[in-house]
């Protein structure tokens, strides 16, 4: 018998009993799990870092076909773990505390109505463009006087979360700000520079 006749009759029984060696092979996989958990852990890692694309991909597919049932089972994953998923996010907020104030910036735009939006490259800019200093007061910017973002047009007052419409600010100056408009403002520094 040649090489490829025993090919085509392995493919045959393959074909014809599928379901009873998809049976065997989930309880010869369930056993090793069993006996052999390291062996199975690593297998599994293995696979995934061989696979990942492609199970990434499995895995998108599967959330655009049923994305109720997607967000149901992220919904029981974080109930089942919250606690790790709790210390994750205190540890992601320690570890990034500019995307955390990012987000909180857009969230307050959003509850305002805000229009227009704005990303990290172009606040990075921005502060170059300033040299690193208040647009208020003029003093450097370090630990002691922290950069804060300002609307020049408050969003209380309509004002947009666009690029154009912020600049750096030292934390006293933004305070002292509050939600005046461009106008007001410079008519209080104007008095308080007289005094």
């Amino acid at each position: 018998m040649t090489r490829q006749r025993r090919l085509e009759i392995k493919a045959k029984y393959r074909e014809s009993h599928r379901e009873k060696l998809r049976v065997a092979n989930r309880e010869y996989q369930a056993r090793i799990r069993r006996e052999q958990p390291d062996r199975a852990r690593d297998a599994d890692i293995a696979y995934k870092a061989k696979n990942r694309e492609r199970l990434n991909e499995y895995e998108r597919n599967r959330r655009k076909l049923d994305p109720e049932a997607a967000r149901e089972a992220c919904r029981r994953y974080r109930q089942k773990n919250l606690d790790q998923q709790r210390e994750r996010a205190r540890l992601y907020t320690k570890l990034h505390p500019e995307q955390n104030r990012a987000a909180a910036r857009r969230r307050r735009a959003l509850r305002h109505g805000a229009t227009g939006s704005h990303t990290q490259a172009q606040l990075d800019a921005l502060m170059l463009k300033q040299g690193g200093r208040c647009a208020d007061c003029g003093d450097q910017f370090s630990p002691s006087t922290p950069p804060t973002v300002d609307h020049i047009v408050a969003l209380s007052r309509g004002g947009s979360d666009s690029i154009e419409n912020l600049r750096w600010t030292c934390r006293s100056c933004n305070s002292a700000k509050y939600n005046k408009s461009p106008l007001e403002w410079a008519r209080i520094r104007a008095l308080r520079e007289r005094c």
